[in-house]
């Protein structure tokens, strides 16, 4: 019920106390984002100060060229792989030791908050975020390029024949040339 003088939200009794445990809970998220953003900005302050957070580029190949363009070099490129690779197996092994139920969640959490963090929202690459329709046509396009070349049965080669022109003609994939 709406009180329209305090503009505020009224339960009844029996409410009250989900009402309560709801806000608690609202209240929890925000600390807990809050945690992981300061997370976040301590493992860019750890691994980024040297390289303007560049380190979070390397494990994205679209960029990768461009980073060696602009004049970093591929064992510096490395060296930032081997900082998110550092950064991840701490993160993992911890929530491991903490028995959390999906630790690599709490890698892909921290991640998410370092790229926004980042100030390189610029790269698009980096803070897109990948849909199962654009891994299933990524994988299509790696079918397209090898099935050719690959060992199949006919009716298998077919079919994966018939499933790549259907993409191609909804206009998923580009026909090779």
């Amino acid at each position: 019920m709406k009180d329209s003088k305090n503009n505020t939200v009224t339960y009844p009794a029996q409410l009250k106390k989900f009402s309560g445990a709801l806000v608690k809970a609202f209240d929890a998220d925000v600390a807990v984002t809050q945690t992981w953003s300061d997370c976040a900005d301590v493992g860019l302050t750890t691994w980024g100060s040297d390289n303007e957070n560049k380190f979070l580029l390397a494990n994205v190949p679209q960029l990768r060229g461009r980073l060696i363009d602009s004049g970093i070099s591929a064992d510096e490129i490395k060296s930032w792989k081997e900082r998110l690779k550092t950064a991840r197996g701490m993160v993992v092994d911890y929530a491991k030791s903490r028995n959390h139920s999906n630790p690599n969640q709490c890698w892909t959490r921290l991640l998410k908050y370092m790229k926004e963090r980042s100030g390189l929202s610029h790269f698009k690459q980096l803070t897109k975020e990948s849909t199962s329709t654009d891994k299933f046509l990524a994988a299509l396009a790696q079918i397209a390029k090898h099935l050719d070349d690959a060992e199949l049965r006919d009716d298998t080669r077919e079919a994966a024949h018939e499933l790549l022109g259907a993409a191609m003609v909804d206009g998923h994939l580009k026909d090779k040339k």
